[in-house]
């Protein structure tokens, strides 16, 4: 009984392509509309941020706002439903990160203070909550969305080989017995991205003298690699790149990949923990193992130096038979939705919010 889904993007015009891709894999398709707000703003971006969503909220008077992710915008978005008589909910919540960019966790906090319903995903979050004083009546043991997107898209396979031709790279490099890494770290635009973006390298650099590395690069990486003059290094490294791959294209590298290598942002975090392949976040003078046998939050961040003892970490063993979760049916979003039907008609006779 509940209304169509509206996904109001406010991060990266990536995020719209990958929504896009996933048109033919997820079983319902929904409106996407993007905000297009500039993260760096400042006060003018909250400003349009607030301007926009009000005039969604008014058109399309939503019986409820699902927060997810923990961006500046977000939070603003949050706050001004809040404020507007729309219910708040959290998903994913509870979850904490050793690398986490300045400002991030106390998002997520706000956020998750601000919710009035929270949906976790494993015991871990619940405990991070608990510890917040977050009520136990406002939380819900779902499941985890990246598993409900891995158990989709797992029906429509593509060889690497396939994928890697079409990207023009060389493929005999990658189908040896030392296999690859998978790197979707990214440089990011800012006043730091030269910085960065040497750190990146040099890092990426150390990785393959162990394994061959295929980086999915985005048009704004690319740029500045040919900016620092570093295209030619990365190939004699034997640091491949794939510019330009498709989200599903990318989760099916991750798949035959020994070890994902991201970001600060941890692009395919989740889901290489969902498909339980290990992982090691590249961050700014740190780097953090993440097995996909443990809950994210468990993570510590090691200094930049460890990263060759990581790797060979990783490289040593097989990956792990990952334990497969209690709710690994796809259907988290239906758990979502199920109680959604029952609590929200709940809170408007109770008077906690009007009636859509």
């Amino acid at each position: 009984n509940l209304p169509p889904t509206l996904i109001v993007n406010t991060g990266s015009l990536a995020s719209l392509q990958v929504g896009e891709e996933l048109s033919g894999v997820l079983p319902l398709t929904m409106p996407d509309v993007h905000l297009d707000i500039n993260e760096q703003g400042g006060a003018a971006s909250a400003a349009l941020a607030i301007t926009r969503l009000d005039a969604l909220l008014r058109a399309h008077r939503p019986k409820a706002l699902l927060a997810m992710g923990a961006s500046d915008t977000l939070l603003t978005c949050s706050l001004f439903a809040h404020k507007s008589g729309v219910p708040v909910l959290r998903n994913d919540a509870g979850r904490r990160r050793a690398w986490s960019r300045p400002g991030e966790e106390m998002n997520a906090v706000l956020l998750e203070n601000l919710a009035d319903c929270a949906y976790i995903s494993d015991l871990a979050t619940y405990y991070t909550l608990y510890r917040m004083g977050i009520p136990t009546e406002r939380v819900l043991l779902v499941g985890n969305l990246a598993d409900n997107v891995m158990h989709r898209a797992a029906m429509h396979l593509v060889n690497p080989r396939d994928i890697l031709t079409r990207a023009g790279v060389a493929t005999e490099t990658f189908t040896a017995a030392t296999g690859y890494a998978l790197c979707t770290a990214q440089i990011e635009s800012s006043r730091s991205a030269h910085d960065e973006g040497l750190e990146l390298i040099a890092m990426l650099t150390q990785v393959t003298r162990d394994v061959p590395v295929v980086w999915a690069t985005n048009p704004a990486t690319l740029r500045e690699i040919d900016v620092l003059g570093k295209r030619t290094a990365l190939a004699k490294a034997r640091v491949e790149l794939a510019p330009a791959l498709a989200y599903l294209d990318c989760i099916d590298l991750l798949r035959a990949a020994r070890c994902l290598l991201t970001g600060s942002a941890g692009r395919f975090l989740d889901d290489a923990v969902a498909l339980g392949r290990p992982a090691i976040v590249l961050g700014k003078g740190i780097v953090v193992p993440v097995k996909s046998t443990e809950a994210l939050q468990l993570s510590t961040a090691l200094p930049a130096g460890k990263l060759l003892e990581v790797l060979a970490e990783v490289l040593a063993h097989e990956p792990e038979a990952r334990e497969i979760p209690a709710f690994w049916d796809g259907g988290p979003a239906g758990r979502i939705a199920l109680h959604l039907a029952e609590w929200l008609p709940k809170q408007i006779t109770a008077g906690k919010r009007s009636s859509p």
